[in-house]
């Protein structure tokens, strides 16, 4: 199990705001499947068109190193 909270600035020509972000990753050693998730909430912005709470779940599969090295 892995998480990962963040806050985070962002400025977007004379617009800007403050955000939270965590991302969620439940695993199992030796098996290819894993659940992620990621929320974003806003704390306070002016950025026109900013969602008060995204959200996204993933289904991920590893490739036993076939393609990628980490």
């Amino acid at each position: 199990m892995k998480f990962t909270p963040q806050f985070y600035y962002l400025k977007l020509d004379k617009q800007d705001g403050f955000y939270f972000t965590a991302s969620f990753t439940l695993a199992r050693k030796k098996f290819p499947l894993a659940i992620s998730a990621i929320v974003n909430k806003t704390i306070q912005t002016d950025i026109a068109g900013s969602k008060d709470f995204v959200w996204n779940v993933s289904l991920v599969y590893a490739f036993h190193k076939n393609y990628v090295e980490q």
